[in-house]
């Protein structure tokens, strides 16, 4: 048989001196048509013949199994002239000898050769009427060309010569085949009345006979009668599905086909030469119009290049792309059609006016090569591409997902989804592994979720560039601020903060920015004077007098913060500074209503949400920090999921806490920064333990964890030794994060206190040292700390327990501080406690070093 691979292989071109016939299949055993034919083998192309390897006869082939047998074409004409030449000479020595008459009609039958046997037919037994085996021959001759008239007219004279069961079954066939069961009944008569079930297949095509004309009651009464002739077959499904066919019309006398008597195309036919002369041209014709195919489909596509416009941004926008405008909604794209080569993209809200991108791809490969290529007018969608396996079991991507963003044009290649999700399953065969691509927007759903997916999506030295872009967009997007504030070198940093200082209304954020880092870098500065300006130019507008007050010091801040949030309109900023401060100072109520203040004037903006959502946690109003945390958006759900998690616990609802973990773990979202489900799993109760503030479950997942915290590990275990950070690495103009210093400040102090606890003094003086210099690299606070702890200061108890210091960090050096000033050490120890609220690893970690 031919084989074809991917439309390669060899295969049958052409027809002719078809036979066909319905019998059956000697290979499957079906009743079906088998034909036969001449043909040419080929070797084929994508199924376009193009070399010939010979000519074949094709004999019985099946319809339904395809099976059959093949005989070299000069073969089976040489077998075929051979036997009738000797069967010629035989005529001629005897012209009327019966057995070589029958032996010549015999040979074109079996070499089912129409023409020739209706020849030898009118030739040498045209004038046998009488002889009844030679009829009967002829009878069945005419009835394997399908011949149903001539056969019957074979039959009935065999059978007037010699009346037998044979012919009166062969010539019931006939009349059947012509839809003539009436007169068909007659001869089926003796198989009924033999009772010899090796003929009930006669009265089973009777039955068909009278279903295939409509003459339903007729079918009935002889199923009737065989039934009880030979009950064990009347159980059979193809008898219980003639008897349903026959009781379900006999009231509509509706005609029914019978697989067993309907033909198709049975019979012989000559067929079209045709078939095997065009295999000859077809390879040039095929090639020719392949090439024109080829470049009218690269003169075409080059003119018609899909292309991808998307939003990265959070609000819609319209965009003219080659002078033609395009909506675009948020966070959504659209697919048009653009001719390659210089394409013009203008958003006119963007700022930056008409600009210039060049879509080209090689005519060489056009038609088949089918990148994708991706517009960003905002520069801030992030863009990912891929891939994922089909194959049983699951397996995981070969490579991890590519993240593009910050260029107006992406281009993509080998993709096989663009912009949708991948189909749950594919039809692949068993055992294969399927690997298929796919680029899509990431999702963005606040600008907190940006600057997360952002981080994890960029490389390091692409992050400036793209805050910026999102500044320019909307400079009030304080994450994209203060990501930008640790993405860039300080200096940097301060000159571009410095370019918009001069707005009005006031960019407190950009602002608030620029103070920190001023503070941090050049410590020197002195920046009073010129917020004192800023208060006097706009007579002491609500958020200069705000501003003011963060650099002043402490009873001169806290004054002006108080004049600032009671001010008609107040300062939501002051409010919220008021806040952060009375958190410091562990006067929690305070704290909180001075932070509902801040959040009810900017309910949307994250800061305030988050610095009420602190202040909730730490005065122990578990209900209202649920109530407004109960977010709709995952990236909200994850944000403050410590915060609801503690809240969970904190009111003895576990199994509230769990649902929540298991929600998440559920249906994730996104995929960027996505572990696998174990990982997921482990990380998850990682974070549970800290909240349980459970050291033993903590370090069980701990061990569990891909990525765990090596430093509280350590810490947890005793083997504080190990947890000593690592130098800092000394870059000359390498960007450092602004909070750095109260990251290293707290593991340092809580290394002290791990000394002090294994009573190892030397390392204790070691890492208290280590403490201080850290200490030293900080903020303004951080500053009079490392002071009053190196000595150069005289400890000053009520400036330490006032100073404005994040509570996370403000916790690790009280209890430090107690350690060294133990004649201040009850009110240290109990002002640390109260701001030990925030249930993460240091705060385990703190219990656990603080215990005796």
């Amino acid at each position: 048989m031919p084989t074809i691979f991917n439309g390669c292989g060899t295969w049958y071109c052409g027809k002719r001196r078809i036979h066909r016939v319905k019998a059956v299949c000697g290979s499957c055993n079906g009743f079906t048509e088998l034909e036969s034919y001449d043909t040419t083998l080929f070797f084929v192309v994508f199924m376009v013949p193009i070399i010939p390897l010979g000519k074949k006869r094709i004999l019985q082939s099946c319809s339904s199994c395809q099976r059959h047998r093949v005989i070299d074409l000069k073969a089976w004409e040489a077998g075929k002239s051979e036997a009738f030449n000797k069967v010629l000479e035989e005529l001629q020595a005897d012209p009327d000898n019966r057995e070589t008459i029958q032996k010549a009609l015999a040979l074109a039958t079996v070499y089912q050769d129409e023409l020739l046997f209706d020849k030898l037919a009118d030739t040498l037994a045209g004038h046998r009427t009488d002889d009844a085996e030679i009829q009967a021959q002829l009878g069945s001759a005419y009835e394997y060309f399908s011949r149903w008239p001539d056969a019957e007219a074979a039959f009935r004279r065999a059978h007037a010569i010699a009346p037998s069961d044979d012919t009166n079954e062969r010539l019931a066939v006939c009349l059947l085949k012509q839809y003539r069961p009436e007169e068909a009944a007659p001869h089926v008569q003796h198989a009924l009345e033999s009772g010899d079930q090796q003929k009930a297949w006669l009265v089973f095509w009777l039955v068909e006979g009278f279903i295939a004309t409509g003459m339903h009651e007729e079918a009935l009464k002889v199923m009737d009668v065989r039934d009880e002739v030979w009950p064990a077959l009347a159980i059979g499904k193809d008898y219980q599905r003639q008897r349903r066919t026959a009781e379900k019309h006999r009231k509509t006398g509706k005609p029914i086909k019978s697989v067993y008597l309907a033909e198709s195309n049975t019979g012989f036919r000559q067929g079209s030469s045709l078939g095997f002369g065009w295999p000859k041209y077809v390879a040039a014709a095929i090639f020719l119009g392949l090439l024109s195919l080829y470049f009218g489909s690269a003169i075409y596509r080059g003119q018609n290049r899909p292309v991808y416009v998307v939003n990265g941004w959070s609000k819609g926008y319209t965009v003219k792309v080659n002078g033609e405008d395009y909506l675009l909604p948020p966070g959504a794209y659209k697919k048009i059609n653009v001719p390659e080569g210089e394409v013009t993209v203008d958003w006119p809200d963007g700022g930056e006016g008409p600009q210039t991108v060049t879509i080209e791809t090689s005519f060489w490969g056009r038609p088949f090569n089918r990148p994708v290529f991706v517009i960003n007018p905002d520069r801030l969608a992030i863009l990912e591409r891929e891939e994922t396996i089909y194959a049983e079991p699951p397996v995981d991507a070969e490579h991890p997902p590519e993240y593009r963003s910050g260029q107006l044009l992406q281009e993509f290649a080998g993709v096989n989804h663009e912009f949708e999700p991948f189909p749950t399953e594919i039809r692949a065969k068993a055992g294969s592994r399927t690997t298929k691509t796919r680029v899509g927007l990431v999702p963005v759903t606040s600008p907190e979720d940006r600057a997360l997916k952002a981080m994890v999506a960029l490389p390091p030295e692409k992050l400036p560039d793209y805050w910026k872009r999102v500044l320019q967009l909307n400079p009030d997007d304080t994450f994209a601020l203060a990501f930008l504030t640790n993405s860039m070198p300080a200096a940097d940093a301060l000159a571009y903060f410095k370019t918009r200082l001069g707005e009005r209304p006031i960019r407190v954020e950009w602002h608030r920015m620029y103070q920190s880092l001023s503070d941090l870098a050049d410590p020197k500065t002195d920046l009073k004077p010129e917020y004192r300006k800023l208060v006097e130019e706009t007579k002491r507008a609500p958020d200069a007098v705000y501003l003011l007050g963060r650099i002043e010091d402490n009873a001169a801040g806290e004054a002006l913060y108080l004049e600032a949030a009671r001010a008609k309109p107040p300062s939501a900023h002051a409010c919220t500074g008021l806040s952060y401060r009375y958190l410091a100072q562990g006067e929690f109520d305070k704290a909180v209503e001075w932070a509902a203040k801040g959040f009810e004037m900017n309910p949307k903006d994250a800061l305030f949400k988050k610095r009420y959502v602190e202040a909730l946690l730490a005065a122990g109003r578990f209900v209202d920090l649920l109530r407004i945390t109960n977010a709709t958006m995952p990236t909200e759900t994850m944000l403050y999921l410590r915060e609801r998690l503690t809240a969970h616990i904190a009111t003895g609802e576990a199994g509230a806490a769990d649902g929540e973990i298991n929600r998440i773990l559920g249906p994730r979202v996104g995929r960027i920064g996505d572990r696998s489900t174990m990982q997921a799993r482990a990380s998850m109760d990682m974070l549970l333990a800290e909240v349980r503030r459970d050291r033993v479950k903590y370090l069980a997942a701990a061990a569990q964890a891909l990525t765990p915290d090596r430093f509280a590990q350590n810490i947890l275990v005793g083997n504080y030794k190990a947890a000593v950070l690592p130098g800092a690495p000394a870059v000359p103009g390498a960007p450092r994060m602004a909070r750095d210093w109260e990251h290293d400040a707290a593991r340092a102090g809580l290394l002290y206190l791990a000394g002090m606890k294994a009573k190892d003094k030397t390392f204790a003086d070691a890492q208290w040292k280590r403490f201080v210099d850290t200490l030293s690299t900080g903020d303004r606070e951080g500053r009079a700390c490392a002071a009053f702890a190196s000595g150069a200061q005289p400890f000053d108890l009520a400036k330490v327990k006032e100073m404005p210091m994040e509570p996370s960090l403000k916790r690790v050096v009280l209890a430090a501080f107690a350690q060294k000033f133990p004649a201040n050490a009850k009110e240290l120890n109990a002002l640390a406690t109260k701001l030990d609220f925030e249930r993460d690893e240091i705060s385990l970690c703190l219990r656990y070093v603080m215990e005796p």
